[in-house]
């Protein structure tokens, strides 16, 4: 699955019915427009213990993901998670495109809530949870837009991350 998962992202197929029909297979539809979103533990972060709460981050992470959005195919390693979360097609006007566009931050920012909620709640009040950092890529409205959709979601998180810092 996580072979399947970055042959998509990174557009490394030969026909685009293929792959379509090999995530059918995997049990995810591809036919509908999709948003690229990478979240990434900061680079400057040590390794973390197996089986710590810090190790537990991207597990949590697709867990809340996958509670958010069902339908998502979510890949994670243990400092970074990609998923590709199906964004409703329709003809909408600008401002209906705009509406949705708000609606997908709105899940983000409550699954970032989530995370950090879990963290107190299981270490008592200090948040265990690592810094980590996130990037959204625009729609992809077909299988052969979604590596765009990646490239911009890891260019958002680099830039976000310079800009900002972490936890953004």
């Amino acid at each position: 699955q996580a072979e399947a998962f970055m042959d998509v992202v990174q557009g490394n197929y030969p026909q685009p019915e293929e792959m379509l029909a090999r995530a059918r297979l995997l049990g995810y539809d591809l036919t509908t427009p999709q948003v690229v979103v990478i979240f990434e533990v900061s680079p400057s972060e040590p390794e973390y213990v197996p089986g710590s709460p810090q190790a537990q981050w991207s597990k949590r992470m697709r867990d809340e993901l996958l509670r958010a959005w069902p339908t998502s195919w979510v890949s994670s390693e243990p400092r970074r998670v990609i998923a590709l979360l199906p964004f409703s097609r329709g003809d909408e006007s600008p401002e209906q495109e705009r509406d949705k566009e708000s609606t997908l931050y709105a899940q983000l920012e409550r699954v970032h809530a989530r995370m950090g909620t879990h963290s107190r709640e299981s270490r008592g009040g200090n948040s265990g949870l690592p810094p980590y950092s996130g990037g959204i890529g625009r729609a992809a409205n077909n299988l052969q837009s979604i590596p765009q959709s990646y490239r911009e979601a890891q260019q958002a998180l680099e830039i976000g991350r310079r800009l900002f810092g972490d936890n953004k």
